[in-house]
């Protein structure tokens, strides 16, 4: 009782907070530039003063081309990679207590300036004294487990709140909110990280031209994480069009191998996090946010992706039937494929531009609403993936089938299935 008036009384003056600052913005801040500007900056300011699990809230925002103006999205992708540093003496202070030893004992050329700093870690770059190997250095922002911890009770707090309206009592809201927390929990320990980096590196062989980051691990704990430094590494926004386009294609070809084959998935592919270092490879950073998807759980989503992409509203039904955790009792299945089938058919074979994850998922859970199907969350974070990526793909390759490049993917993953 005590926790949830404490949580009630967090959740009003944040949310009083983010009113008053856009009244501020909206009517009180003079100058030339348009609403659009206030508001993305007024949010991005929020998520950063906010702090935390909120800025990896901000960080989805600024991928959503397809929602968002361009003046609304600039502040928010900056909470990608320039979020506001720690005190640089506090920094020191945690490398030199995870390493036990000074910095120019172990570094030379340290940058103070960190290259890049997001949700819960800050990264400079130096050399290693010893043989002058450039390295980045990840190190966790001061007091960030017990930050998240208290961000995700307060989220919590606020999505019991709305499964209590009836529009969100047959969505399994809870359950899998509680799948990405945990998640987003893994991400405040460095060593996972370092464990899902060498997982990905096994997932992807050199054929796939796509490459991490090497850990230096006797120079890494929960706190620190010293890795390999690339040098000459492109954003996707740094290229020609048709690089951009090559770049992209890549990554999403990365991300399906993650999800339909590998069962492992990187659930933060904003453009922060993938590069392009030569022609035809493509490099992948920041591991701490990952998906295990269970074989069965991957298999389900394998067929149900392959049925929206041959327009089978059939099969589609039947995995969800079969993956619900409940069915009310007078469940009508006749009406129910009947109905996705009409879904399913406005969906099936469209280009990234026609398709948007979020209405295509909330369609499918106002139909699932009204039929009485309290549907599985294990496909949340696969599809929290996707959405990440989404926004990207819009505005670089508006016209791709996407489906059609998912199909090599979903064959070899259904054919082990098959041979098993």
């Amino acid at each position: 009782m005590v926790r949830s008036v404490f949580l009630c009384r967090i959740f009003i003056v944040r949310s009083v907070s983010f009113g008053l600052l856009i009244f501020y913005k909206r009517f009180l801040v003079k100058g030339e530039y348009s609403f659009d500007k206030k508001l993305g900056e007024t949010i991005a300011e929020f998520c950063q003063k906010s702090g935390g699990a909120f800025i990896k809230i901000g960080q989805i925002l600024g991928t959503r081309y397809d929602i968002f103006s361009d003046e609304i999205l600039i502040p928010l992708q900056k909470l990608q990679d320039n979020v506001r540093p720690a005190d640089t003496s506090q920094i020191i202070e945690i490398i030199e207590r995870n390493l036990k030893n000074k910095i120019e004992n172990i570094f030379i050329d340290f940058e103070y300036k960190p290259i890049a700093s997001a949700s819960i870690s800050e990264v400079y770059r130096a050399a290693l004294r010893h043989n002058r190997q450039k390295v980045a250095i990840k190190v966790l922002s001061p007091g960030i487990g017990k930050k998240y911890e208290n961000d995700l009770l307060l989220l919590k707090f606020f999505i019991k709140f709305l499964n209590r309206f009836n529009f969100f009592k047959e969505i399994p809201l809870i359950e899998s909110f509680d799948l990405i927390a945990e998640s987003l929990r893994r991400q405040t320990d460095l060593l996972t990280e370092a464990e899902n980096n060498r997982r990905f590196q096994i997932g992807f062989n050199p054929l796939t031209r796509v490459k991490l980051p090497k850990i230096i691990h006797e120079l890494s704990t929960d706190e620190v994480l010293v890795m390999e430094y690339f040098d000459n590494l492109k954003k996707v926004s740094e290229l020609a069009p048709e690089e951009s386009k090559k770049l992209v294609i890549h990554a999403l070809k990365a991300l399906y191998r993650m999800i339909f084959l590998n069962g492992f998935v990187h659930c933060d592919l904003h453009q922060s996090n993938f590069f392009r270092l030569k022609p035809d490879e493509l490099v992948l950073l920041d591991t701490g946010f990952t998906a295990e998807i269970e074989n069965n759980v991957r298999i389900s989503f394998c067929d149900f992706f392959e049925s929206i992409v041959h327009n089978d509203a059939k099969n589609c039904s039947r995995i969800i039937i079969k993956s619900a955790l409940r069915l009310k009792p007078d469940f009508d299945c006749f009406a129910f494929e009947n109905e996705i089938g009409k879904l399913i058919n406005q969906y099936s074979a469209v280009d990234v531009r026609n398709f948007q994850i979020s209405r295509f998922v909330l369609s499918l859970f106002k139909t699932q609403r009204k039929y009485g199907v309290y549907s599985t969350p294990h496909f949340t974070l696969p599809i929290l993936s996707m959405l990440v990526f989404e926004g990207t793909t819009k505005k670089y390759c508006p016209e791709l089938n996407f489906q059609k490049i998912a199909i090599p993917f979903l064959i070899s993953a259904l054919n082990a299935k098959a041979a098993a």
